[in-house]
């Protein structure tokens, strides 16, 4: 059984980091040995953990490219199944322009008076 190279730079590289860690641990003598030890070590754990970090990155621009394309697949079916004057922007917030200028039925008056202007007098 062959090991993927890709699994030796992303367990192989920190494992052997790590062990280097442990070995300068124990066979330094003195205070410089041990920390040079524990640095290698949480060098270890960094290089996996970036390890980790890129495969989350990766999978996450996948979930993102595949949201995307049942985006686009989802307008183009309603741009071709709905006409564009049916459909109302009953969504939009409150003096946007698609709700200012979206078409009434007729008979309707964008006014609350019937389009009429009251005299002040």
């Amino acid at each position: 059984m062959r090991v993927k190279p890709i699994y030796l730079i992303r367990y192989g590289l920190p494992g052997a980091i790590l062990l280097a860690g442990v070995i300068v641990i124990l066979v330094g003598t003195g205070a410089i040995a041990t920390a040079a030890g524990i640095v290698l070590i949480g060098v270890a754990f960094m290089v996996y953990l970036v390890n980790v970090l890129a495969r989350l990155a990766i999978a996450s621009q996948e979930d993102r490219d595949r949201e995307q394309r049942a985006r686009d697949q989802f307008a183009a079916s309603r741009r071709r199944d709905i006409p564009a004057s049916s459909v109302e922007h009953r969504d939009a917030p409150p003096g946007s322009v698609e709700r200012q200028f979206r078409r009434r039925p007729p008979g309707r008056s964008q006014r609350p008076g019937g389009g009429r202007q009251r005299s002040q007098h």
